[in-house]
């Protein structure tokens, strides 16, 4: 199963970097063609104007220094939609305009796999990654199955692109850490330009009860 993530975000990110490589009128069309495939929020900004730019992560000229450089968080809502049926967010300007200029937010408790999904995501003028929190919570399953999800959840994560990253190698360290999180403890991973923060919860059993994921841009 990871390789076929892995597989599924590798041609979503040449897709996305094929439309960003085209000029503007390219793009809106590429953007307008998402939105009829898959009736998404984030599909259907494009006709606007107000979708996250493709070629995010491809252009030489940056504007804003906040974001991890070359990120592109558009391939990981891509697939966390294809495998967990997670909603398209609707990305819109920050209030604090200090710390990001955008954030995108989905949350999404799926009663057939028993768990809850959510992230926040905090963009720069760039649409490149500042910061990100992916969380996934158990609402009854049994824990083998959960654990299961969840680790193909943090791979899917831990395939960040960013120009810096080891993607293949980060999501199986991601992975491999889950069963060693004691709650309160984080697994900590810095790779290249950005840190990975990994978190557990537990319940009274001694089960993982919720995993979230942080990533930042490393100092």
């Amino acid at each position: 199963m990871r390789k076929s993530l892995a597989l599924i975000f590798c041609v979503s990110s040449l897709l996305l970097a094929a439309c960003g490589g085209d000029n503007n009128s390219s793009n809106s069309t590429s953007s307008s063609e998402l939105s009829s495939s898959s009736g998404s929020s984030v599909g259907s900004q494009a006709v606007n104007g107000s979708q996250p730019n493709a070629s995010v992560g491809t252009s030489t000229e940056n504007t804003d220094d906040r974001g991890i450089t070359g990120s592109d968080y558009f391939p990981i809502i891509y697939v966390l939609n294809d495998e967990f049926g997670i909603p398209y967010p609707t990305q819109q300007e920050s209030a604090d305009q200090e710390f990001s200029a955008y954030s995108v937010y989905s949350l999404s408790q799926d009663q057939d796999q028993s768990a809850m999904f959510d992230y926040y995501i905090y963009l720069d003028d760039d649409e490149e990654v500042i910061s990100a929190t992916f969380g996934i919570t158990n609402d009854y399953t049994n824990s083998t199955i959960f654990e299961s999800r969840a680790e193909l959840f943090i791979y899917c994560v831990g395939l960040l692109p960013y120009d810096t990253a080891k993607s293949d190698e980060t999501a199986d360290a991601l992975c491999e850490a889950i069963d060693t999180l004691e709650e309160g403890t984080p697994f900590v991973l810095t790779e290249g330009d950005v840190t990975f923060e990994l978190y557990a919860t537990k319940d009274a059993y001694g089960d993982i009860s919720s995993i979230f994921l942080e990533i930042s841009k490393a100092e």
